[in-house]
């Protein structure tokens, strides 16, 4: 990530993390839209629903874009040096704040829409999915490390190794031919 952006989002932290602090919930997760439209054969939704869950979805989209262009706007008036880093806090707390309000009225339309069965399948279909990625996470991680010790340990490939040290990876390898010399500068 850039820097600029890793700032930011530090930035944002700082700024949430008295929110989190204050008031500790044990809120359930809003279901997204997409999630039941992506199994909606194995919920059994009736084009009704469907019908609910597609008008849902796109809402939920423009609500999400809106957010986004506030947050940039923010950042791109602290970066502009238009407003102080003092300034950027107070009105990013005020935005979550303001998010977390609508959320709050808004509740769960998504869950609403599906009967106490249907509720159920999904989600233990989403447990299971969320077994799946971390099994496929750390089998990948697992896979990562053999490869980087491969690799002398370093954490990167043989191509990027080549472009950071040139084309034999900085050092001699059995088997492998050395590095051509440098052209002669022309100086």
């Amino acid at each position: 990530m850039k820097t600029r952006t890793l700032w930011t989002l530090g930035l944002l932290l700082v700024a949430a993390a008295p929110l989190a602090a204050q008031a500790p919930r044990a809120r359930q997760r809003a279901l997204a839209p997409e999630a039941a439209l992506r199994h909606r054969s194995e919920l059994q939704l009736t084009d009704a629903q469907v019908k609910q869950f597609r008008a849902l979805r796109e809402e939920t989209i423009k609500n999400r874009q809106a957010d986004m262009a506030a947050r940039m706007e923010l950042r791109s008036k602290l970066m502009a040096g238009e407003i102080t880093r003092q300034e950027f806090r107070t009105q990013a707390t005020e935005r979550i704040n303001a998010m977390e309000t609508r959320r709050e009225q808004r509740g769960d339309p998504a869950r609403a829409l599906l009967n106490d069965a249907q509720r159920e399948k999904l989600q233990s279909l989403q447990q299971e999915m969320r077994q799946q990625r971390a099994a496929r996470g750390r089998a990948d991680f697992r896979a990562r490390g053999r490869m980087d010790m491969r690799h002398g340990g370093m954490n990167m490939s043989r191509d990027r190794m080549d472009m950071r040290w040139g084309p034999g990876g900085g050092r001699a390898r059995p088997g492998r031919p050395p590095a051509p010399p440098a052209p002669p500068d022309s100086n």
